[in-house]
């Protein structure tokens, strides 16, 4: 199990639930670091483990047996630890593992899963939020939680509009970071008992939870439309994690005294009237009747028992999706293969006489021509849509979101995959907007913080990343800022280059994060559709070669090998403006004028000079201010997005071929093997073939009873 959730919304409360134990540090901002592994201990002993990583500031080892405070004082430590040296130049995220016996798995009043084999052994993964979420370790760790039952817990406290909303947007970016299908998930809305402060609250409650749900399934459907189908049937648990902790803690008789005085003061809300007139004044007076009365009181009005009903329930539902293909995979291969050495050898036995094995062989060829055209005819209905875009591309004539939308379409409605929507196939095409809309919100963080001379990226995606690289684009726009007032030409190449390449550096590492959100994605979109291929493959094969007993499993798809991001740094260069002056000149004229000597009588000439202005353009150079970076560097992006989409759908393209190919050399490698089995088959047993098939002939029977049991085993449309 994976627990993750949005800002303050008690996950590390919860991680404490399910240990039955105050593990978890509990802080007012987000505290979790790395990664935190609980593996539970089902005799009762603990053991943490704090692993040496680079640039460490806490203390790194091992220690058994320790009491929960000090495991919790030592999680503290690392961590507070961790968050100070937060930055630029931050060390590498904690990675912890704790053994303990928890809660959850050791009381089977909590979870009885019951339908589950007794030697599942359980792991919880404690992630972190969303800002360190984005360090590489983390994101590491995070996307191979795709096959693990997740807990994504929503702070129900915040009733504010516009905070709740960004709540919902942390839901959706926990949701893309788990990757996989949200119908694992179970949406935990957390701090519930805020609605009984109100008079009707009730009402008041029901009105938030609907809304809330709402909320979440419309911006799942919106953006994660392939999971369409499902974001209206959701999994909501409500709970208010802190006072059913708290319950729990007097129920085991855990620090009790301490427990009820916190549940007297903050959460009083949960007791009924009748149980506080009674109750003693002090904790420490109150009796095992005052205890236990108060404890089942809260669990009960703090959704603790409806929580883990509801938890029970969702494992012991999605266990068989989440474990059984990845084992029945691994054995598909090996059984697959032996029991069709198996029915080959006793086909080719039973047909040993001449007559038969000159019939058999004929057969033989006759498929193998037959399944050669359908393999072909099968890869262009597959390889159509691809080649159309790909074609459109170099055409440049067709708007790209209308092509990628065209493939999804064109997908769906081919034969071979009759049954999927085009919702379904949407990562095929929405990943070019994801990547453009994040890359773009971080610029306009740039160019906000640029307008303002300060550090400024709200309601930008700028102020989603991590506080290292929030500070790297700050230091870069404040030095960007300084070098435009000090305005020294001869350092502008120089700092305009060491500039964008700062905000290149950000903005790719975080285009790197979200293509590991997209491409789980598309990896997922690909595996559908190679599932369905592959099903319309098997059932072609079975139609027109049912003695080849060619089977081609799903172990196939080892590796999806989807395209990367590699995209050059932004540029830009140094502009160069101009502006009018005027400066005076002078001109020699001439003129009339008469002189007092002459009584003003007799006119003479009189040369003067004439001052005049006269204009012109300088030409200087500048650093581009924030529009023009910003105008340029998003252009840049724009282009650099699009040139990725062509060698992605190559990149699906030459898979295809390739998982082509492979069918065809299993499908030769099968007809050499049944034409050598069919030969020696003839050779020994051309006297006596009525023996052989009364001796063959109930092995081959035996055979295609596993055959079939095997083939729906390993057919995992009965798992999903």
């Amino acid at each position: 199990m994976a627990t993750t959730g949005t800002t303050s919304s008690g996950k590390s409360t919860i991680v404490n639930l399910l240990c039955g134990a105050d593990l978890m540090p509990r802080m007012a901002q987000e505290m979790s670091a790395g990664v935190v592994y609980i593996h539970h201990s089902p005799d009762n002993r603990n053991h943490l483990k704090v692993h040496e990583t680079e640039g460490a500031l806490w203390e790194c080892g091992e220690w058994h047996d320790l009491k929960d405070a000090d495991i919790r004082d030592k999680l503290t430590k690392v961590m507070n630890e961790f968050n100070k040296s937060k930055g630029i130049n931050q060390p590498a995220t904690p990675h912890i593992e704790l053994i303990y016996p928890l809660a959850c798995f050791n009381n089977p009043e909590l979870l009885a899963l019951s339908g589950l084999p007794k030697s599942t052994q359980f792991k919880l993964m404690d992630l972190p939020g969303l800002r360190n979420a984005q360090d590489s370790t983390n994101s590491n760790v995070i996307k191979n939680c795709s096959d693990a039952l997740c807990l994504v817990a929503y702070n129900m406290e915040e009733t504010d509009e516009t905070r709740r909303l960004e709540l919902v947007e942390q839901v959706l970016g926990q949701v893309k970071n788990m990757g996989g299908s949200p119908a694992r998930m179970l949406f935990v809305l957390n701090r519930i008992d805020v609605f009984r402060k109100d008079r009707d609250w009730e009402r008041y409650q029901s009105e938030h939870v609907t809304k809330t749900k709402t909320e979440i399934s419309k911006i799942l459907n919106k953006r994660l439309s392939e999971h369409s189908d499902i974001s209206a049937n959701l999994t909501y648990s409500l709970l208010s994690s802190l006072p059913a902790l708290h319950a729990q803690h007097i129920k085991i008789g855990n620090d009790r005294i301490y427990a009820a005085d916190e549940l007297d003061s903050h959460f009083n809300s949960l007791i009924s009237e009748d149980i506080l007139l009674d109750l003693p004044r002090r904790t420490s007076a109150w009796n095992d009747h005052h205890f236990h009365r108060v404890s089942d009181a809260v669990w009960k009005n703090s959704y603790g028992a409806e929580f883990f009903t509801t938890l029970d329930h969702h494992i012991q539902a999605h266990f068989p999706t989440l474990v059984i293909p990845s084992i029945v995979q691994r054995f598909d291969k090996e059984a697959s293969h032996a029991a069709g050495e198996i029915m080959r050898t006793c086909y080719s036995q039973i047909n040993s006489s001449q007559e038969k094995y000159e019939e058999a062989c004929s057969i033989l060829m006759r498929q193998n021509a037959e399944l050669q055209q359908f393999l072909d005819q099968s890869k262009q209905i597959l390889l159509e849509p691809f080649s159309q875009l790909i074609e459109g591309l170099k055409k440049n004539d067709t708007d790209l979101t209308i092509l990628l939308a065209i493939v999804a379409e064109e997908l769906a409605e081919t034969e071979v995959f009759q049954g999927i929507t085009a919702d379904k196939l949407s990562p095929l095409a929405s990943w070019r907007t994801e990547l453009r809309e994040n890359s773009i919100g971080i610029l306009q963080g740039v160019k906000q913080s640029l307008d303002s001379g300060r550090r400024n990226f709200s309601n930008t995606q700028a102020d989603k990343l991590s506080e290292r690289e929030q500070q790297l684009l700050s230091m870069a726009c404040e030095y960007y800022g300084m070098a435009r007032k000090t305005n020294d030409e001869s350092r502008f190449d120089e700092q305009l280059e060491n500039f964008l390449s700062q905000i290149s550096e950000v903005i790719f590492k975080s285009l790197g994060n979200q293509v590991n959100q997209e491409n789980m994605r598309i990896r997922d979109t690909v595996e559908l559709i190679m599932k369905y291929y592959l099903d319309y493959l098997q059932d072609g094969i079975k139609d027109l070669a049912p003695e080849w007993n060619l089977e081609i499993g799903l172990y196939v798809l080892n590796e999806i090998k989807m395209p990367e991001i590699n995209l050059s740094s932004l540029e830009a260069e140094v502009e160069t403006q101009y502006k009018t002056e005027y400066r005076t000149e002078y001109r020699n004229k001439t003129r009339t004028v008469r002189r007092w000597y002459s009584l003003w009588l007799i006119p003479e000439s009189e040369s003067y000079k004439e001052a005049y202005s006269q204009e012109y353009e300088v030409s200087y150079r500048c650093l581009p201010n924030s529009d023009s970076v910003y105008q340029n560097s998003k252009e840049q992006l724009s282009q650099e997005l699009d040139l990725l989409v062509k060698p992605f759908y190559n990149m699906i393209h030459d898979y295809i071929n390739e998982l082509t190919e492979t069918v065809v050399k299993e499908q030769n490698r099968v007809l050499l093997d049944f034409n050598a089995k069919l030969e020696q088959a003839r050779q020994g047993h051309q006297n006596n073939h009525e023996k052989v098939v009364a001796d063959w002939q109930p092995l081959y029977d035996q055979a295609q009873q596993f055959k079939d049991e095997l083939s729906q085993l390993t057919d995992t449309r009965n798992y999903l």
